[in-house]
């Protein structure tokens, strides 16, 4: 929201400086994002009227002025050929500063001395919104009457600094220039003083002109009509076209600069319809129709359809409620009567139709935020009398008022006691209901309570504690009292759940993975490339867009998606992985969320050094009961990928990367994933971490080499190991896989390294055998397998 500082003075006077009204304005809550001075670069420079104009003795085109500047006459050079005698122009004398840094001083031209120049709209720094006439080439003819010697920026309108505030979300009473003046009245203890609203009605009867009905209540609370008649379309006044552009608004012309300086002085929006484009005489405020068209003012046609609200007149809509109005029926240069609409449109419908349809405005967004329905009768009553001022028009008698809502002001009695202990200071009821009164809050002391009235513009006081505040800024928070923290010191700490899941975090880490993080948001995209059904999905009700429509089941699609764009920059490797929560629909119910943990890896790395930090994870969370079985989803490489159970449940995969999924991506290499879901591990049976003494005996290792089926996966084999060698194997691992001849085609050697150890003595022989034995018989009854010879 931009003002500049002089729209702000004339609703609440003050002598303070632009610094100081910035500074109190911070300091009682209100942010100020920038500040900006137009005319900070334009110094001496002043209204000249031209008196004598001579032809220069030596340059065809160079003409030499006389200037009456004011007590003094100028003689200037200038190649200007719009100039002549008897015009006021702006004069930059010797030692003036121009726009763009440019600095004048005395000189000669052509042996001819110029002690300075006359200046452009450009060299100003302004357009045509600051004066007529100031795009034009050449040099700013002021107007005839414009008196000589006078500073040039007041009068081209660049003489304020532009604040630029930004309101806070449940401050939409902010978003207009009289709401920012109540706050500068309150800092400076000024009074607010309310624009004139006014009307003088010069007959007829509205009703004759215009008939309005509300067909959606609902999201028309409030709607109200007048009408101009004779106006004369012509440029606005100064004043009202300096105040537009200060706010960023390009003026139009009179009938229209006036809707918009109303929107910025009260919040309300306004807009104006050429009366004679209404048909029927009608103003229906309804929903469209489905496949109805408008062409807005932005000269682009919209498809509407039945959820969005417009102003229809007796044949089609003729704007798009509290957004934009329609080229159609807007103000031309022929227009002379005038329909003003003044109305309170819901703040959800409005966003939702200007985010559908891709149309945000200044309307729009005051919209959104709310708009207070007391303001309306006076914006618009305001807009009827600035139109008949400017407009040279007669205000039909009478308004229409449909849908009249007006929420009542809350009342709020608060004690003043309760007040001081909750803001830590002293203050005495008298002072607060002083401060309270300068907020423009209706406040009086009675049985030694406060008894507050607040206005619907400030609905975001609700409470006690909301009075409180109110009370604190205004009254400054650098008064509170300094006083030493009170209460018992308390050492905060993660639970056992977030320990757990750093120590997977900083192990996988420690094996020189990075931690990826991806957004919890994605598409129907995502869920087919891992073969879900995106419409099994929790679905977001208001989307960024189609890709983040979803909320994700599974951290692979994403991990993959890291993949891909590692190998699109053309990365050797990636080794990625993340912790996050993946969300399933549950009904009616809340969705379940639960942690899960994503591996994926490219570049250097096989099928077992994922699965190994598979292990290492199991390991590290203390979990018991891990196996693998051959399977996994379909995306993945049929041959090369396991289900990861614990206890008999399964609970992830991991896997190589299907190969046309990974060319689909553009991923050349084997790459691989893997996913478990780590609030199954969590809850699965924990192992204590126990401590033992360093072995005091060797250990006494033998490899096995064992013929079994090609088909036959090792790891049920590993358990049976585990069961027959007794308990004092240390350590079983595999070490070789063999195929080929002297074996079957339908056969495979897999080679095991075992070490076992005593903690009383030292294995011998004797006491191998047996265990060796065992194992050999224990995989010959269960697997056909047989040692190699």
């Amino acid at each position: 929201m931009k003002t500049s500082l002089k729209w702000l003075k004339d609703y609440a006077p003050c002598q303070a400086g632009c610094d100081d009204v910035v500074e109190r304005m911070i300091a009682i809550g209100n942010e100020v994002e920038g500040v900006e001075d137009p005319g900070k670069d334009i110094t001496g420079v002043v209204t000249g009227r031209i008196t004598q104009i001579t032809k220069h003795p030596d340059a065809d085109r160079l003409q030499v002025c006389q200037l009456d500047v004011g007590g003094q006459t100028l003689q200037i050079v200038t190649g200007a050929q719009n100039v002549f005698v008897g015009a006021v122009v702006p004069v930059a004398t010797h030692g003036a500063h121009l726009a763009g840094g440019i600095k004048i001083k005395k000189s000669k031209l052509r042996g001819v001395e110029s002690s300075g120049m006359l200046c452009s709209g450009q060299e100003l720094g302004i357009t045509d919104g600051h004066y007529p006439g100031a795009s034009v080439d050449g040099i700013l003819i002021l107007d005839a009457d414009t008196p000589v010697g006078q500073d040039i920026r007041p009068i081209v309108g660049i003489d304020s600094p532009v604040l630029e505030f930004k309101p806070l979300a449940n401050r939409p009473d902010c978003m207009s220039v009289l709401g920012l003046a109540g706050e500068v009245s309150a800092a400076y203890r000024t009074p607010l003083q309310m624009p004139p609203c006014e009307v003088a009605e010069g007959g007829g009867d509205i009703r004759e002109e215009i008939t309005v009905s509300v067909e959606a209540p609902e999201r028309c609370t409030r709607y109200m009509a007048r009408v101009v008649k004779g106006v004369t379309i012509a440029p606005s006044p100064a004043w009202m076209r300096h105040r537009l552009l200060s706010a960023g608004i390009r003026p139009i012309n009179n009938i229209v600069d006036v809707t918009n300086f109303i929107m910025l002085e009260m919040g309300q929006p306004l807009h104006a319809f050429d009366l004679r484009y209404i048909a029927d005489k009608k103003i229906i405020v309804r929903t469209a129709r489905p496949g109805e068209t408008i062409t807005l003012l932005d000269e682009k046609d919209y498809t509407l359809d039945d959820n969005m609200l417009v102003i229809a007149d007796g044949q089609k809509p003729r704007a798009l409620a509290g957004i934009m109005g329609g080229m159609a029926s807007g103000i031309m240069e022929d227009t002379r009567d005038v329909l003003i609409e003044a109305a309170v449109f819901t703040s959800v419908g409005t966003r939702q139709t200007s985010r559908q349809l891709g149309v945000r405005s200044e309307s729009s967004a005051r919209y959104e935020k709310g708009v207070d329905a007391a303001t309306t009768p006076l914006a618009c009553d305001r807009a009827a009398r600035l139109m008949a001022e400017l407009g040279g028009g007669t205000v039909v008698s009478g308004h229409i008022d449909v849908c009249a809502h007006q929420p009542g002001a809350a009342r709020i009695v608060a004690d003043p006691a309760r007040i001081n202990a909750l803001l830590g200071v002293t203050l005495d009821t008298a002072e607060m209901v002083e401060l309270l009164n300068a907020l423009h809050l209706d406040t009086h002391a009675q049985d030694g309570m406060l008894h507050v009235t607040v206005p619907y513009a400030r609905r975001d006081i609700a409470g006690e504690a909301d009075l409180a505040e109110e009370i604190m800024r205004l009254h400054g928070y650098d008064d509170i009292p300094a006083a030493r923290m009170a209460g018992p010191i308390l050492v905060g700490g993660y639970s056992d759940r977030r320990k757990k899941l750093d120590a997977v975090s900083e192990y996988l880490v420690a094996c020189g993975l990075y931690g990826a993080m991806n957004y919890s948001f994605t598409g129907p995209r995502q869920f087919a490339l891992t073969g879900q059904d995106a419409g099994q999905a929790l679905k977001l009700r208001n989307p960024l867009g189609e890709d983040l429509s979803l909320m994700r089941r599974d951290l692979a699609a994403g991990l993959i998606g890291n993949l891909a764009l590692n190998a699109a920059h053309k990365n050797p490797r990636a080794r990625l992985f993340e912790i996050g929560k993946v969300f399933m629909p549950q009904g009616e119910e809340l969705p379940r969320e639960d942690w899960h943990l994503g591996l994926a890896a490219f570049g250097g790395v096989d099928f077992y050094a994922v699965k190994a930090w598979m292990d290492g994870v199991v390991r590290t969370l203390g979990v018991e009961g891990l196996a693998y079985e051959p399977g996994g989803p379909q995306w993945l490489h049929p041959g090369r990928s396991a289900r990861v159970l614990i206890d008999g449940a399964e609970v992830g995969f991991v896997g190589e990367l299907h190969p046309d999924v990974a060319e689909a991506q553009g991923i050349r290499e084997r790459a691989y994933v893997a996913e478990i879901n780590l609030e199954a591990m969590l809850d699965a049976k924990q192992t204590p971490v126990t401590y033992r003494p360093m072995p005091k005996f060797p250990a006494v290792s033998r490899d096995l080499a064992l013929v079994m089926a090609a088909d036959q996966p090792v790891g049920p084999v590993m358990e049976a190991i585990r069961q027959a060698a007794g308990s004092r194997l240390e350590t079983l691992n595999v070490f070789d896989v063999y195929r080929g001849l002297p074996l079957g085609p339908d056969e495979k050697s897999v080679a095991f390294s075992l070490s076992w150890r005593d903690a009383q003595k030292t294995l011998t022989d004797a006491d191998i055998a047996p265990m060796v034995d065992d194992i050999l018989q224990a995989c010959a009854q269960r697997f056909g397998a047989r040692l190699r010879a």
